[in-house]
């Protein structure tokens, strides 16, 4: 994924005395008992017998951790390997390997489930074997053999849990193994399960190396174009998306040469959906909108109608492209004056213009057409109440009152949140008070040309579900760091302000659950401040259907 994901946070990492820490959750599976058929020792021992691929045992392997850890057969199949070796009717290599493999589980399950007495009698000598028998599958074939690569992969993932020095030789011998191995393999399996690990371990520069051979492989011309779609797909359902991107980057191209304007239409739309911004992991609004740029190169810009347009925005502005998003806004009002989307453009382009592009004279004029509006909608008030409030930022008092009574005017008695607040203005008007604190704080650090230091990167405001019906629970969270410290600053304030809906959070809320009575867009501003200095600000539209 290439768009900047804005939460961050600091991490300690603890080990146990035998610095040995695994990252597998390995509950035990009481069903693994109940049914014979799925007996981790006789399905392993069954597997291994028929000699059946090394990726096919791997996996396996990999399948029955939990029942293995469950059952405590780890012992007995190292047994079984061991005396395959002594009778010398099976290759060697995949033994030791299979060994290895059972060693490292095996450690894995004896501290998931705090089985101290045989972890620390016997751990020292789990781990030799682990060691010894990996060098020795790696020593008895080649790397174009998968047993090599799987030998070294396992290696560099003992070594990196363990933090022990080794684990650079470790990662090297793993890269050079598996770009050795690509060259002439017909299984890649090894070369994507080495890029997955390296990723998971946030080795993000040698997984998209180990990724990029691996696409280049299976996107090849031998390849059929529907593969590449059945592929690009498995992986989305998979949530990688970086490799999803990689492999639908070569089908679209694909499409592109075999020129089928219809099929390309259909496929760019249905990607950049599908990638456009959601409330799960499985989106990427940056890749998205790189889809939706590609279609419109292909098809030219009727292709969009107005439901697409209002996704193309949408997802802009939930992924906060902010300028992007203005500008699809600005292209879906001209396309499509009057729709059911129109209020909610009008008053979206002139909040991003104000207080994220720092434009308030272009925030005024689209504030303006709204409140020009015959028909009264939740827009039209806000409006009215942003045109008063930046008219009173700005010292204009006469005009904010005006502002101010309009709103009160229209509302005839509804739209009770945004009122609420036009009432607060208006009482610090009448008493010659200054904007509250927080909203104060959020205005200058905005609008004021000195401030433009404050651009909302190193604060983050996170909310869900992205759409909510009203009375519905919203979850708002924000998230901050300093980059003096380079980590999450101890003190922190938090200076909450715009529409919060029912809640009132305080300067020690990091977060805060709310709902909404009426539905319409509502904005929420957040300062956040390592006391005296501000460290950001940033700022969310919250849709309430």
């Amino acid at each position: 994924m290439n768009y900047i994901q804005r939460t961050f946070a600091c991490f300690a990492v603890m080990f146990l005395t035998s610095s040995f820490c695994f990252a597998e959750n390995l509950p035990c599976d009481k069903k693994c008992s109940q049914d014979p058929q799925s007996k981790c020792d006789l399905v392993l021992k069954t597997d291994i017998a028929e000699t059946k691929s090394v990726t096919d045992i791997t996996n396996r392997f990999d399948e029955l951790q939990d029942c293995c850890c469950c059952e405590g057969k780890y012992n007995e199949i190292v047994g079984f390997l061991k005396s395959l070796l002594a009778k010398k009717q099976l290759a060697a290599a995949p033994l030791h390997y299979y060994a290895a493999l059972t060693r490292y589980y095996q450690l894995a399950c004896l501290e998931r489930s705090q089985a101290w007495d045989e972890y620390f009698n016997q751990g020292s000598a789990y781990r030799e074997e682990l060691t010894a028998s990996a060098f020795a599958a790696v020593k008895a074939t080649a790397v174009y053999d998968p047993v090599h690569v799987y030998s070294r992969l396992l290696l560099w993932r003992y070594y990196s849990a363990q933090e022990d020095v080794s684990s650079m030789d470790a990662l090297t011998g793993l890269m050079q193994s598996a770009t050795e191995y690509a060259k002439s393999a017909v299984d890649l399996e090894p070369v994507k399960l080495s890029a997955d690990k390296l990723l998971a371990a946030g080795e993000k520069a040698r997984a998209r190396e180990l990724y990029r051979i691996y696409i280049s492989k299976v996107t090849g011309a031998e390849v059929k174009t529907e593969e590449l779609s059945k592929l690009a797909e498995s992986f989305y359902k998979e949530a990688n998306l970086d490799l999803s991107e990689e492999v639908y980057n070569a089908y679209v191209q694909r499409l592109i040469k075999e020129g089928n304007l219809e099929a390309i239409v259909a496929v760019l739309k249905n990607i950049a959906k599908s990638f456009s911004y959601n409330d799960t992991s499985m989106s990427d609004p940056e890749y998205a909108e790189k889809m939706f740029t590609k279609l419109e190169v292909a098809a030219g810009p009727q292709v969009f109608d107005e439901e697409l347009l209002y996704i193309r925005a949408w997802n802009l502005e939930k992924g906060k492209l902010w300028k992007q998003a203005r500008e699809m806004y600005i292209e879906l009002l001209k396309r499509f004056p009057e729709t059911p989307h129109t209020d909610e453009s009008l008053y979206k382009i002139g909040l991003i213009s104000a207080y994220a592009l720092r434009d308030k004279e272009r925030a005024k004029e689209y504030f303006q057409k709204l409140a020009n509006k015959e028909k009264v909608s939740p827009q039209v008030i806000s409006a009215m109440y942003h045109l008063g409030l930046l008219s009173q930022w700005q010292e204009e008092s006469v005009k904010a009152k005006d502002y101010y009574a309009k709103a009160l005017t229209l509302a005839a008695g509804l739209y009770k949140e945004t009122i609420a607040l036009v009432n607060a203005r208006q009482q610090e008007l009448s008493g010659n008070l200054p904007i509250e604190l927080n909203l104060k704080t959020f205005l200058d650090a905005s609008l004021k040309p000195e401030n433009s230091r404050f651009d909302m990167t190193k604060v983050g405001l996170h909310y869900g579900p992205s759409e909510v019906n009203v009375e519905e629970e919203v979850d708002i969270l924000s998230s901050a760091v300093s980059y003096t410290a380079g980590c999450m600053q101890v003190i922190m304030e938090y200076y909450w302000s715009g529409n919060t809906g029912s809640a009132k959070p305080g300067s020690d809320k990091v977060g805060f659950k709310t709902a909404y009575s009426e539905t319409g867009t509502k904005e929420v501003f957040i300062v956040i401040v390592s006391p005296p200095d501000i460290i950001d600000r940033d700022f969310s539209m919250v849709d309430v259907r």
